[in-house]
C-alpha cells in the first residue's frame, strides 16, 4: 500500500498531471474561495450549471448566486460542518444554471491551502437522472397504492357503516333515556358510540396514512406487529366481503428499518392478490404471518390458489405484467419487491404443497426479537 502510494504521489507530482486530471474528469470540480466566489471550474461543472469559463471563474460567478433561498438554512449547516470538520457533505440540493432552469447535484467539499489562503475544493455530481428513477418510481408506488385502495374502498365502505349506524341508532334512543332518567340505558348507548366511533377511527386512520402522498418517505424502526394489526383492519373488510376469514399469526415483536406506510403497502397488494386467487377455489384460505428467522423477519402471505403457471414464473415481478386482463395493472408485484428491497431485504414467490406464498424478508432493526 505505502508503495502504491509513492507512485501516486510521484504521479501527482508530474508536471499536467493533476491539469490533466480536472480537465477530463467526469465530475464537477470546482476552487472557490470562502467568500463563495468561483476561481476554477472544470469543464464537466460548467456543463452542469451551463456557463462558460469566462463567465463563471476567477470571481465572476459567486456560488451564493447559483443557490436558491430555500436552501439558506441546509447551507448555514454546511458552513458550520465545514468550519468545524475541514470538509461538507455529502449534501444534495439545486443550482440556478444560466437559461434559469434548476439542476439537481450532489456535493462533497474539503478546505485546502493555496498560497497560505484556505479555499474549498467541491466536488459536483449532477444527479438530475437519479433524480427522475426516483420520481418514476415514487408514481409506480402511488399508482400501486391507488389500485389497492381501490379493491378495499367498497368492503371498507361497508365496514365504517356499520359503526355508524350503530352510533346512529343509539344516537336515537338517548333523549328519551335522559329525558326518563334510565341511566343503565345512557351507560350502554355512550359505551356503544364511543366504541363504534374507535374502530371507524382505527379504520379511516389507517386509510388516511395508506393514501397519504409518497414524499414522506422517511425511514425509521417499523414495529412489526403494528403494521400486521393494520393491514389486517383495513383488509379484514374485504375478506369478510368475499367470505373469508384471514388468518393472522403473528410470532415476532421485532422492529424493521423502513417506511411502515410502504411496508403496510406491500402486505396489502399481497393480500388483496392472495383474495383473488382463491375466489374460485374449493378450498379458500388466505393467512399473513410474521416471524422471527435468525437476523431476519419473515413477512409471509399466503394463499390456497393455484399459483403463478410455470411460463408465467420468471415475468412475475416485471413491471406491467399481469395475468389478471383489464382488472390488472402489473404493478403490484414490482412495486412490492422494489419497496422490500429498497428496505435490504428480498421478496419471492414459491410454491409449498398446496398453497401459494410470498415471502418477505427484512433485516430485523436493534434488539426486537419473538415476543
Amino acid at each position: 500500500m505505502q508503495q502504491l502510494s509513492a507512485q501516486f504521489a510521484a504521479a501527482l507530482a508530474k508536471a499536467g498531471f493533476v491539469e490533466s486530471f480536472f480537465r477530463e474528469s467526469s465530475v464537477g470540480l470546482n476552487l472557490c474561495r470562502l467568500d463563495g466566489h468561483w476561481l476554477a471550474s472544470n469543464p464537466a461543472f460548467l456543463r452542469i450549471i451551463g456557463y462558460e469559463a469566462a463567465e463563471a471563474d476567477d470571481g465572476r460567478l459567486t456560488y451564493w448566486q447559483l443557490t436558491p433561498r430555500k436552501y439558506d438554512a441546509d447551507e448555514a449547516l454546511q458552513l458550520r460542518k465545514l468550519s468545524t470538520e475541514g470538509r461538507y457533505g455529502p449534501y444534495e440540493k439545486e443550482f440556478i444554471r444560466k437559461d434559469g432552469t434548476l439542476v439537481s447535484v450532489r456535493l462533497n467539499g474539503f478546505i485546502v491551502e493555496v498560497d497560505g489562503e484556505k479555499m474549498i475544493w467541491s466536488f459536483i455530481e449532477d444527479i438530475t437522472a437519479e433524480r427522475t428513477l426516483e420520481m418514476e418510481r415514487l408514481k409506480a408506488i402511488q399508482a400501486s397504492k391507488l389500485v389497492a385502495l381501490g379493491e378495499l374502498a367498497a368492503s371498507i365502505a361497508h365496514e365504517v357503516n356499520n359503526p355508524l349506524s350503530v352510533i346512529s341508532a343509539f344516537a336515537h334512543l338517548l333523549p328519551d333515556a335522559i329525558a326518563r332518567g334510565d341511566r343503565p340505558l345512557v351507560d350502554e348507548a355512550l359505551g356503544a358510540i364511543r366504541e363504534a366511533t374507535e374502530r371507524a377511527g382505527a379504520i379511516t386512520t389507517g386509510l388516511r396514512r395508506l393514501a397519504r402522498g409518497t414524499s414522506e418517505l422517511a425511514f425509521e424502526p417499523v414495529l412489526v406487529p403494528l403494521v400486521i394489526d393494520e393491514v389486517s383492519r383495513l383488509t379484514g373488510a374485504r375478506t369478510r366481503s368475499e367470505g373469508l376469514e384471514l388468518e393472522l399469526e403473528v410470532r415476532t415483536g421485532a422492529h424493521v428499518w423502513g417506511n411502515q406506510v410502504q411496508l403496510g403497502q406491500v402486505l396489502i397488494n399481497l393480500v388483496n392478490n392472495a383474495i383473488d386467487a382463491v375466489r374460485d377455489q374449493p378450498t379458500r384460505r388466505v393467512a399473513v404471518r410474521a416471524l422471527d428467522d435468525s437476523a431476519e423477519v419473515q413477512l409471509r402471505v399466503e394463499d390456497t390458489g393455484r399459483g403463478i403457471a410455470d411460463e408465467h414464473r420468471e415475468r412475475a415481478f416485471d413491471r406491467f405484467f399481469t395475468t389478471k386482463g383489464a382488472r390488472g395493472t402489473g404493478l403490484g408485484l414490482a412495486v412490492s419487491r422494489d419497496i422490500i428491497q429498497s428496505m435490504g431485504g428480498t421478496l419471492v414467490y414459491e410454491r409449498e404443497g398446496a398453497r401459494t406464498v410470498f415471502t418477505a424478508r427484512l433485516p430485523r432493526f436493534g434488539g426486537g426479537g419473538q415476543s
